[in-house]
C-alpha cells in the first residue's frame, strides 16, 4: 500500500554492507563519484543486485565508465516498489517522495562510501560488530572528535542516543544543517582536554583541526570541557566512548579518571603512544587502563599486519608486530 503523502520520508544512512543483504535491486540515484564508489562496493558484494543509475534526464543513456543504463527515473518509476533500495547521491525532494511512496527505500551513500573506502573506517565499523553487534541497541555514547558525523552515523544501530562533540567551526555548522542524522544523534560545540574553559583552536582548513596550547596559533577559541566534568553536571552514563581527537587522547582519558572507574564505559581511542613526543606517561596511561579493562589492538589498515591481528589482545600485538596500532579499544574486565 503507498505510504500516506503526509508522512515524513523516511532517509536511511547504512554503514555496514549487513544492512542491505533482504534488498533486492539496488540503484543509485545520481551518476557522479560517489555513486561510482557506490557500484563498486555494491557490485562486488551483491553481484547480480546493482542494476545502474538513475537519472533525473528525460532521455535514457549508458554510463561510459560502467557500461550501466542511466535511466531516466520518470520512465521506470512504475517498476520500482518494495524490495528496492535507491541511494541518493542527487537530491530531489519531489523524487524522494515518488519513490518513498512506492514503497522504496531511501538511504545516503556517502556513510557506506566511507566506511568501505578508507584505512580506518571498516577496522572502526568491525569493532562495533564485533563489540556490540549481538545485543539490542541501549545505552548513552559519546563522540568525541565527530568530524562530518561519520562515526556517529555508524554508531546509530547500537545505542539509543549519541552525543558528538566537533570544536570545528565550520564542520560544526554543517552538521548543524544536515538533516539526514537520525533523531538520536545530536551535535555540539565543544573541545575537550585535561581542564575545562576556552582552548585555543587551530582550524585546518574548515576540514579537521586541533586543539593547541599557545593562543598565537590558534586562529579562534572554543570552549572546552573534561569527560568528568560533563558527565557529572549532566548525570550522563556513558556506555561507549570514541575518541579521536588530534593527539588530545592522552589529556581526555586522564581528565575522565572518576567515570572510567565508577561507570566503566568501553572506549575507542587513538592509541597515544604513536604521538611524536610520547614517553613514560603515554606507558602510564595505558598501564593505568589495564587495571580495569582488557586493551584491544586496532591497526589501521595502513599499517602492514596480518588480518587476524585486527581486534587482537594489544600486549600480544606489540610482542608479535613490534609495532604500536593507531587504534586501541579497552572493554572492561568483568568483575
Amino acid at each position: 500500500m503507498p505510504k500516506s503523502p503526509d508522512k515524513t520520508i523516511q532517509i536511511n544512512l547504512p554503514t555496514s554492507l549487513q544492512e542491505l543483504s533482504s534488498f533486492g535491486r539496488f540503484f543509485a540515484f545520481g551518476n557522479g563519484p560517489v555513486a561510482h564508489k557506490l557500484h563498486l562496493i555494491l557490485a562486488g558484494r551483491f553481484d547480480i543486485r546493482f542494476f545502474g543509475f538513475l537519472s533525473s534526464a528525460e532521455n535514457p543513456d549508458i554510463d561510459p565508465e560502467t557500461g550501466y543504463w542511466i535511466r531516466p527515473i520518470r520512465e521506470c518509476l512504475s517498476d520500482l516498489g518494495n524490495g528496492d533500495y535507491v541511494f541518493l547521491e542527487d537530491r530531489c525532494a519531489l523524487t524522494e517522495r515518488l519513490l518513498a511512496d512506492r514503497g522504496v527505500t531511501l538511504g545516503l551513500p556517502s556513510n557506506l562510501v566511507n566506511s568501505y573506502s578508507t584505512y580506518e573506517a571498516p577496522v572502526f565499523n568491525n569493532f562495533l560488530l564485533s563489540t556490540f553487534g549481538s545485543e539490542p541497541a541501549t545505552g548513552i555514547a559519546l563522540d568525541i572528535g565527530a568530524n562530518f558525523g561519520q562515526t556517529a552515523s555508524m554508531m546509530a544501530p547500537f545505542f539509543d542516543q549519541i552525543i558528538g562533540f566537533e570544536p570545528n567551526r565550520s564542520i560544526f555548522e554543517n552538521l548543524q544543517s544536515n538533516n539526514s542524522f537520525g533523531e538520536t544523534i545530536e551535535f555540539r560545540q565543544l573541545a575537550f582536554g585535561a581542564t575545562t574553559g576556552d582552548m585555543p583552536f587551530c582550524d585546518d582548513r574548515g576540514m579537521n583541526g586541533y586543539v593547541t596550547g599557545e593562543d598565537g596559533q590558534a586562529d579562534y577559541k572554543v570552549s572546552g570541557t573534561t569527560i568528568d566534568v560533563l558527565c557529572e553536571a549532566e548525570a550522563i552514563v556513558p556506555r561507549f566512548v570514541k575518541i579521536d581527537a588530534e593527539g588530545m587522547d592522552y589529556d581526555i582519558i586522564t581528565a575522565a579518571r572518576t567515570v572510567l572507574e565508577i561507570h566503566r564505559p568501553i572506549l575507542f581511542f587513538e592509541n597515544p603512544c604513536l604521538q611524536p613526543n610520547s614517553g613514560e606517561q603515554e606507558r602510564n596511561l595505558i598501564d593505568f587502563l589495564s587495571i580495569n579493562y582488557n586493551l584491544v589492538a586496532y591497526p589501521c589498515l595502513k599499517q602492514f599486519v596480518s588480518s587476524n591481528h585486527v581486534g587482537s589482545d594489544y600486549h600480544e600485538f606489540r610482542q608479535r608486530t613490534g609495532l604500536e596500532p593507531l587504534n586501541i579499544a579497552a572493554l572492561p574486565i568483568k568483575i
